[in-house]
């Protein structure tokens, strides 16, 4: 039997051992549903049909107005945490896999804005894998009109994904800005709490303690469940699990504008770094300045040690770059003098030197440098002990020619 012959017969094999009454199709499967499957049935009382195999369901709850006006905050672009314009959309999906590739389908996705008086949350179910193109024509259709999308790792994982998917399907992939909150959240918080998956910035940020919520390792097994045998008893967990992860996502945005604007007390968030990114991304000098506050209440309230010398240090840089030297000087001295922190002594010595020119208050503090460097644990932090003592031999001559 040649190749062709026993590629035919395996082709006609395969045809006649199908089970075309199988409810559960492949990933990625093409089966055309029949009139009347029982495979498209609302998952709920709640839900509307808007397609075979898809349903929807808006959820809408009063809207905060500390949400409303950090939302509006966000929308204007008159925050440091995005400069662009336009409606913010909060998304997020639930998938069959948790690390993408082309078999990995999203069977939940929804959406999150703010409607009148009220935030609405659409979301979007998927009960079974024929209706994935009308699925996913709903989800990008929340992203019409200026949208701009809100996620948490959706960069990385749900947007990739949902235009992986849309390409697939031949459905034209939306092109909207994004904002992904995994990325400052991890510069505000991971110092402090460590791991920055959603679920920590509820618990130890937001205050959040969920119940009756599935887990989101075992959300793919109840999806693949419910193919199986139908049963929706576990979906409802899942259902409110996105729902309450979309929420989260403007609470989220919520603390963030707060934290970068207005916010005085900084216990909790990693106040230098949180500084960092406002400086970084300020367009005005009252932005700018908020850095210095931010920084100022750290060096000056801050619980540990740590945090108030990391903050005095960028303090200190900051008003070097404005050419702010008197200011620079008090911060650098203070650190010096509070903490014995080495890299601001030699800041403060350098300063001192070329800055001011008072050359014995620069070779005092050179000579505590030199004294501390004779501690190997302590040595990098105030520079080579040889380049210390070229400082202190150069300053000296300018000592001497002043006499």
């Amino acid at each position: 039997m040649t190749l062709q012959e026993r590629l035919l017969a395996l082709k006609k094999a395969r045809a006649t051992s199908c089970d075309d009454r199988n409810p559960v199709s492949p990933v990625g499967a093409r089966t055309q549903p029949r009139a009347g499957d029982p495979r498209d049935v609302a998952p709920g009382p709640d839900w509307t049909r808007v397609g075979e195999f898809v349903y929807t369901r808006c959820t809408r709850t009063p809207l905060d107005e500390s949400l409303r006006a950090a939302i509006d905050s966000v929308e204007s672009g008159s925050t440091s945490l995005f400069r662009g314009r336009g409606r913010l959309v909060f998304f997020d999906t639930e998938t069959t896999g948790l690390s993408g590739g082309a078999g990995t389908v999203i069977f939940l996705g929804g959406c999150g804005e703010v409607l009148g008086d009220e935030f609405a949350v659409r979301q979007f179910f998927l009960t079974d894998y024929p209706g994935e193109r009308e699925f996913l024509r709903g989800i990008i259709g929340c992203f019409e009109s200026d949208a701009i999308c809100v996620s948490y790792n959706g960069r990385s994982f749900d947007w990739p994904l949902l235009l992986g998917r849309c390409v697939m399907n031949g459905v034209r992939p939306p092109d909207v800005q994004h904002i992904d909150l995994l990325y400052p959240a991890r510069r505000f918080w991971r110092s402090v709490i460590g791991a920055c998956n959603l679920g920590a910035i509820e618990r130890h940020v937001l205050g959040i303690s969920r119940e009756h919520d599935a887990d989101g390792w075992e959300i793919p097994g109840l999806y693949f469940e419910y193919l199986t045998d139908g049963g929706t008893d576990r979906l409802f967990d899942v259902f409110e699990h996105h729902r309450t992860d979309i929420t989260t996502l403007a609470r989220l945005t919520r603390e963030m504008v707060d934290a970068t604007t207005q916010r005085t007390e900084f216990n909790g968030i990693d106040a230098v770094n949180l500084a960092r990114f406002v400086a970084a991304r300020s367009v005005s000098e009252t932005e700018a300045r908020r850095a210095e506050v931010i920084l100022t209440i750290a060096l000056e309230t801050a619980r540990d040690s740590t945090t108030r010398l990391d903050a005095g240090r960028e303090l200190g840089l900051i008003f070097r770059r404005k050419r702010r030297y008197d200011d620079a000087r008090t911060v650098w001295a203070r650190v010096f003098t509070e903490f014995g922190d080495l890299a601001s002594g030699l800041e403060l010595a350098k300063l001192l030197e070329h800055r001011f020119r008072v050359y014995e208050e620069a070779l005092s503090v050179v000579e505590m440098l030199c004294d501390a460097c004779r501690d190997s644990t302590r040595r990098s932090a105030a520079g080579a002990p040889a380049e210390l003592e070229k400082r202190r031999a150069r300053i000296e001559r300018k000592i001497a020619a002043l006499r």
